[in-house]
């Protein structure tokens, strides 16, 4: 009986961890590095350096609304918000293939970011000579 108490402890630990670690944040297919941009929250600056954005709702005929974020360094968001996409936009935006990256870039258009190209180049440059 005592065997078969700590294997079903054992047993809900385990399901317990698995449910924790698919929570994490290491997957980002849409964040893009930013050209750091300040911004002003609750009277604390911030630099965010990272957008990530997510097509919120497509009706797939005349509008769409995407959710963006921007984070700093650290990954905490520091500021968000939806953008929609309506019009001649849309029309434009959907005969595009790959609708993740294209509203990405219409984001960053639509709140005057530019890409830090030369940030992905230093970083893969770090990480080969360590």
């Amino acid at each position: 009986m005592k065997y078969i108490l700590i294997a079903f402890i054992a047993l809900f630990s385990v399901a317990g961890y698995a449910q924790d670690s698919t929570a994490t944040d290491s997957i980002r297919p849409n964040k893009r590095p930013i050209r750091e941009v300040k911004i002003w929250r609750d009277g604390v600056q911030y630099d965010a350096n990272d957008i990530d954005v997510v097509i919120a709702f497509d009706n797939c005929e005349s509008s769409a609304t995407i959710y963006y974020k921007l984070s700093d360094s650290t990954g905490q968001i520091v500021a968000d918000g939806n953008i929609t996409i309506a019009g001649a936009d849309y029309r434009e935006w959907a005969s595009k293939p790959n609708h993740n990256r294209t509203a990405t870039n219409y984001a960053m258009r639509y709140l005057n970011l530019q890409e830090a190209a030369r940030r992905r180049t230093i970083r893969a440059a770090a990480k080969i000579t360590q």
